[in-house]
C-alpha cells in the first residue's frame, strides 16, 4: 500500500513541476499577448492552405516584383514574361467583320475596366478593335502626341489607328463604336463570376468563369513600362520593407487599406468611417496575418486623400502605418479628374508613380480592404490570385454576402 501511495505521490510531484516548468510560461505567454493588444499570425482560415496561399503569392510576387531576380527592372525578363503570359493577338478576326472602336476615357482603373471588358467582346465576336485614346482625359498634361497607354504600358492594346486592316475599315466605314453600358448593363458581356465563359480566339479550348477570365486576360492585356514596375517595387522593398525575399521560410506580411475620396463627392458617396477600416482588419484580416516576430501590425495605405494618415495613426498609435504619402501631404482634395489638364507634366509623372506603387501594394498584400464605388478595388481583385476571403468589401450592404458578387 505504501509503494502505492509512493507511486501516486512521485507522478502527483511531477505533474506539478512539469506545469510549473513548462506550461506555465506558455501560459503567461499567452495572457501577456492578449493584454498587450491584438496581434497577428496565430489563426487559420478555414478551407485555406498556407502551402497553397504561399504558391499563388510566391508566383504574384514573380510576376509583379521579381525581388530575388537579376535585371534591371526587377521583374521577370521579357522574354520569361511573354512565355508565362503571352501577348494577345489582336489581329485574330474576320476579314469583313466590323472594326470595333473602344473609348479610353475616365480614370484609369476605370477606363482599362471597359477596355478589358470591350476587348472580350471583340474577341467573342471575332472581330478586330482599335483603343481610341487620342482624346482621353489622362492624355492632358501630356507631351504633344503622347498618349496615356504609350507612356506608361509596356504593351499596346488593341490595333493601332494606322495599322492596315483599320484604316480600310474605316475607309469602307465598317466601324461600330462601342459605348461602355453595353458591357456594363449586359450580365454577359460583364462577365459575371458565377457565369462560365468560352472564347476560343483567347482561351482556346478553356471555359473560365467570369472573374477567372478577366484575372487571365488582365494578365496578358496589362502590364507597366519597366520603369514604373521597379519603381513600384523598389519603393515596397526598400522604402517601405513590405516585401521580402521568397527565400525566407516564413516571409512577412501586411494588409492593405485603399481609401478613395476625392470626386466621389460627385456622385454622392458617403464615404466609409475610417473605423470601419479599423474594425474589419481587427475581425477579419489581422487575426490570420503573420507580421513577423513582435506581431505588430502593418498596414499599407494606398490613397488619393493623405490627410487621412494622421487620423488612422490616431486611431491606432501602436499599429505601424505605411503609405506614398509624405509627411507634409495632408491635404484632403483627393483625386479629381477634372484637375487632370491643369497639371503639368512632371505632376502627371509624379502621380502615377505613386498610384503604380499603391496598385503593386494593394495587389501584394496578404489581405485587401477596400470599397465598391472605386474602380481601383475592381482592378486589384483581378491582379490579385484568387484566395477566398482575401479581399473584403467594408460596405457591401450584407455582410454575409461574398464581396466577390459586388466586382462584376
Amino acid at each position: 500500500m505504501k509503494k502505492v501511495f509512493l507511486v501516486y505521490g512521485t507522478i502527483v510531484a511531477a505533474a506539478v513541476i512539469f506545469n510549473i516548468v513548462f506550461l506555465s510560461p506558455f501560459f503567461l505567454l499567452r495572457q501577456s499577448r492578449r493584454l498587450t493588444g491584438l496581434k497577428g499570425g496565430f489563426k487559420k482560415k478555414k478551407g485555406q492552405s498556407r502551402n497553397e496561399r504561399a504558391s499563388v503569392m510566391r508566383d504574384l510576387t514573380l510576376r509583379l516584383c521579381n525581388i530575388d531576380g537579376g535585371g534591371s527592372s526587377g521583374a521577370y525578363s521579357h522574354e520569361e514574361y511573354s512565355s508565362l503570359y503571352p501577348p494577345l493577338n489582336y489581329s485574330q478576326c474576320s476579314d469583313n467583320a466590323p472594326l470595333n472602336v473602344i473609348p479610353f476615357f475616365g480614370g484609369m482603373t476605370n477606363a482599362m475596366k471597359m477596355v478589358m471588358l470591350g476587348a472580350l467582346m471583340s474577341f467573342e465576336e471575332d472581330r478586330c478593335f482599335y483603343v481610341d485614346d487620342e482624346h482621353a482625359h489622362l492624355n492632358r498634361g501630356l507631351g504633344a502626341n503622347t498618349t496615356f497607354v504609350q507612356k506608361y504600358l509596356e504593351r499596346p492594346i488593341g490595333l493601332s489607328r494606322h495599322d492596315p486592316y483599320v484604316e480600310k475599315a474605316f475607309a469602307e466605314n465598317r466601324v461600330e463604336v462601342r459605348q461602355w453600358y453595353e458591357y456594363w448593363e449586359s450580365k454577359h458581356w460583364r462577365r459575371s463570376f458565377n457565369e462560365l465563359y468560352h472564347i476560343p480566339n483567347v482561351f482556346q479550348n478553356e471555359s473560365l468563369a467570369g472573374h477567372e477570365l478577366k484575372r487571365r486576360m488582365l494578365q496578358r492585356m496589362w502590364k507597366p513600362r519597366d520603369e514604373y514596375q521597379a519603381a513600384a517595387c523598389d519603393s515596397l522593398k526598400q522604402k517601405h520593407g513590405l516585401i521580402n525575399s521568397l527565400k525566407s521560410f516564413r516571409p512577412d506580411e501586411y494588409i492593405a487599406f485603399s481609401i478613395r475620396r476625392g470626386d466621389k463627392t460627385i456622385e454622392d458617396i458617403t464615404f466609409t468611417d475610417l473605423a470601419e477600416y479599423i474594425a474589419t482588419a481587427e475581425e477579419e484580416a489581422i487575426p490570420y496575418t503573420y507580421f513577423g516576430v513582435d506581431r505588430t501590425p502593418k498596414i499599407f495605405v494606398a490613397t488619393d486623400d493623405c490627410s487621412v494618415m494622421p487620423e488612422l495613426r490616431r486611431l491606432r498609435p501602436e499599429w505601424k502605418f505605411f503609405s506614398e504619402c509624405s509627411d507634409d501631404d495632408n491635404e484632403g482634395r483627393g483625386f479629381v479628374l477634372r484637375d487632370v489638364p491643369d497639371w503639368t507634366e512632371v505632376e502627371h509623372e509624379q502621380h502615377f508613380r505613386k498610384f503604380f506603387t499603391e496598385l503593386h501594394g494593394l495587389a501584394l498584400s496578404r489581405f485587401y480592404i477596400g470599397v465598391r464605388y472605386t474602380n481601383v478595388t475592381w482592378w486589384v481583385y483581378f491582379m490579385r490570385p484568387q484566395i477566398d476571403g482575401s479581399v473584403i468589401i467594408v460596405d457591401r450592404p450584407d455582410k454575409f454576402r461574398s464581396s466577390q458578387s459586388y466586382l462584376n
